[in-house]
């Protein structure tokens, strides 16, 4: 039997994940309208760095990139149920991805909080 809910899950999930993403796009060009670095060639990386800066927006990175992993995992779910008929080859694959955006997510963790 196959619950009829699932469809419409994946797919409000990837819409508001993509509202998310989009909020911070927005914010992201909002933001370098107003306060935009200004470069120099000997302290470039200094002056990413002290811009990205703030709790709030590494948080909102932080969200932006786990809302674009969970947006790709969805579409790769519902894809792999589409065209992998296979069961233990379609559990594979989706296991795969799985683990994959996990060790993404936790990379992002880790550059976003400069854990090294």
């Amino acid at each position: 039997m196959v619950n009829k809910s699932h469809g419409f899950s994946d797919w409000a999930w990837q819409r508001i994940s993509a509202g998310l993403m989009l909020l911070f796009i927005v914010l992201l060009l909002v933001r370098l309208a107003v306060d935009a670095p200004v470069f120099d060639q000997q302290h470039d990386a200094e002056i990413w760095r002290a811009w990205c800066q703030p709790w709030w927006f590494r948080y909102s990175a932080l969200i932006f990139a786990w809302a674009l992993i969970y947006h790709a995992w969805i579409g790769v779910k519902e894809i792999t149920m589409d065209y992998l008929h296979h069961p233990v080859v379609r559990a594979r694959v989706q296991l795969l991805c799985a683990v994959l955006s996990g060790l993404y997510a936790l990379a992002i963790f880790i550059i976003v909080w400069n854990f090294s």
